[in-house]
């Protein structure tokens, strides 16, 4: 229920965006990497074996909706942008006997961003400023979850090539700082693992692809 709230929501703010302004929007999917100190230390204690995208490091599937509002700032070159996205991070398993998952998500909305090539027909630049909400997970089996809460304040640039207004190829970069107190917390079932928890504020690279609507 919660799920299709949040898809009626999103789905009402596009549609009032495109009516009430000149607004331009960008459904887009990226893959990508993490690389985070604190996620590394916890990967190599717990015995992770990381198939990655690039030199073992957390990967991640990214779907986002991108906009650009040409109303905004008038009489200025530079336009208003944003963004709302999710990331799921692919799972990995410890090699030990118990055989432990590790996954995560996050959620990211932006407070406040700038386009720096509006009127240019065949690139953008973006950078903008939100925060992102999600957990890194823990399970083993479908019997024990633990699980660690994550906010964090976000900047994050994209740099677009357009392809007749239609399409677009993209390259991204992101970090974020977690104000949380990075611990594991068991979820569900038996308290059977000593799990130190981690502060995750990584660099997140990634590349994709996005169509207009």
């Amino acid at each position: 229920m919660k799920k299709r709230l949040l898809a009626l929501l999103l789905l009402s703010n596009y549609t009032f965006a495109q009516e009430a302004f000149d607004s331009q929007f960008i459904f887009g999917i990226h893959t990508g990497i993490t690389q985070g100190k604190n996620e590394i230390k916890f990967v190599d204690q717990n015995n992770y074996h990381v198939k990655s995208l690039y030199e073992n490091q957390i990967s991640f599937i990214e779907f986002s909706l991108s906009s650009t509002d040409y109303s905004s700032l008038e009489g200025k070159y530079l336009k208003n942008a944003g963004n709302i996205s999710w990331k799921y991070f692919y799972p990995v398993y410890s090699t030990d006997s118990i055989r432990t998952k590790f996954s995560g998500y996050l959620f990211g909305i932006d407070v406040y961003g700038i386009n720096f090539l509006p009127k240019t027909k065949w690139i953008d630049f973006v950078i903008s400023t939100g925060f992102n909400i999600g957990s890194k997970k823990v399970r083993i089996d479908r019997d024990v979850k633990y699980k660690n809460w994550i906010f964090a304040p976000r900047i994050s640039s994209e740099l677009r090539f357009i392809v007749k207004q239609k399409f677009a190829v993209s390259v991204k970069a992101e970090t974020q700082y977690d104000i949380t107190k990075g611990r594991f917390k068991n979820k569900k079932g038996d308290d059977i693992l000593n799990l130190d928890g981690f502060k995750y504020h990584p660099i997140m690279i990634s590349g994709g692809i996005g169509w207009f609507l």
